[in-house]
Formats: structure tokens, C-alpha cells, sequence
């Protein structure tokens, strides 16, 4: 009676662990994730990573993306006459299809020290480098979703601040023929975003719709 029960218990748990490996097989994993399809991206489920760097599927043999990021400059622009006038930088980054996250990745880091040294100024440095959550691109509107750096440059929301922090975004993103509208998010709500900078919701900004971001 003994050795029945035994022998039950051991079919049950086999029973239960193949079920499992089914349920990881067929339903787990790979349903929120980025999928590398012919040479693009693919966005499957709600994964929580930003859409890869990297080129997909592609093999770089040490090819170079280039572009630009935008800064402003006190030596260009003396006494910040116009604190939207940014100026480009170059940047080089390894071959990449996501050039929209990659130029925003490299912006965020700020200019360097000897970008610096030539009068090049920006909200961004060190501490920014890592506040993209995900960009979304919708008929040449390109979605921003950023972390919660309110506290990170507070200085950002003055109105001098505020036109050059959007400047320098704005115009970085802009350089690609592809985006002709950026509207920005803190942590998917575009209307925290334009309130924290003083500026509200309006047509500019598709009146803060939520749903892009989502």
C-alpha cells in the first residue's frame, strides 16, 4: 500500500514539472520581447527594455552610425541672447537601425570635457546618461518617454531653461528625415512633463494624449 502511494506521489510531481516546462515553452519569455525579424525590431507583448541598440541582425564589421547632438554654447551664443540657439556636435556610435535612441543616449550623457572647454554647455551629463525609458515613432511623430529627472535638473524648468532643455532634444531628434513632431513623457504622462516645464497641454503636444506612450 505503501509503495502505491509512493509511486503516485512520483507520477503527480513528474506530472506538475512537465506541465510547467510547457506553460515556460509556450507562454513565457518570449512574449514581452524585443524580436530581431529581417532586420528589424519587432515589438512583442509590453517588454520593459527600450527597443535594442544594436543592428539587428546585422553584422557590423566595425561600421560606424554617425550623427549629431545639440548643445548650447556660451562662447557661440554670448549672454544667451536665445536660449533655443543649440549647436551640433558629431558623434559616432557602432552601426545601429535605432539611430533616434542612440543620438538621445549619446545627448544624454552631456558634452565632453574638451566640448566643454570650447563652450559647450547642457542640462546633461553624467548623471542623465541613463533617464530614456523608450522612444516610439507614429507617422513621423516620435514619442519620448523619460524617467522622472525632475529632481535630477531642477533648473530646467525656468523658461530660459526649459527652451533650451527642449532645444537641445528637439533638435538632436529632428536632424532625421523621419521625425517632423517630438512630444515628451515623464514616466508615460506627457502632461507631467509640459506642466513641470510651465508650459500645459495644447496642439503642440497633441493636448498631453496619454495613449502613445502606453
Amino acid at each position: 500500500m505503501l509503495n502505491k502511494t509512493v509511486l503516485n506521489i512520483t507520477i503527480g510531481v513528474f506530472l506538475i514539472l512537465a506541465l510547467l516546462v510547457v506553460v515556460v515553452r509556450f507562454f513565457g519569455g518570449d512574449e514581452d520581447a524585443w524580436i530581431c525579424d529581417n532586420g528589424q525590431w519587432i515589438k512583442h507583448g509590453n517588454p520593459s527594455a527600450p527597443m535594442p541598440d544594436s543592428g539587428c541582425g546585422e553584422k557590423t564589421n566595425g561600421e560606424k552610425t554617425k550623427f549629431s547632438v545639440y548643445f548650447s554654447n556660451s562662447k557661440l551664443n554670448v549672454n544667451i541672447q536665445d536660449c533655443s540657439l543649440v549647436y551640433p556636435v558629431p558623434r559616432e556610435v557602432s552601426k545601429t537601425l535605432a539611430v533616434g535612441q542612440a543620438s538621445l543616449e549619446e545627448l544624454f550623457k552631456g558634452p565632453t570635457l574638451e566640448e566643454k572647454k570650447l563652450g559647450y554647455t547642457s542640462f546633461f551629463s553624467e548623471a542623465t546618461k541613463d533617464i530614456l525609458k523608450k522612444i516610439k515613432i507614429i507617422d513621423k511623430v516620435i514619442y519620448v518617454d523619460l524617467k522622472d529627472i525632475r529632481s535630477i535638473i531642477p533648473n530646467a524648468s525656468s523658461s530660459c531653461g526649459s527652451a533650451q532643455f527642449l532645444a537641445e532634444m528637439t533638435n538632436t531628434l529632428k536632424q532625421f528625415s523621419s521625425v517632423e513632431k517630438v512630444i515628451f513623457a515623464i514616466d508615460g504622462n506627457p502632461q507631467t512633463f509640459y506642466e513641470w516645464l510651465q508650459l500645459g497641454c495644447g496642439l503642440e503636444n497633441n493636448n498631453c494624449d496619454i495613449k502613445p506612450f502606453q
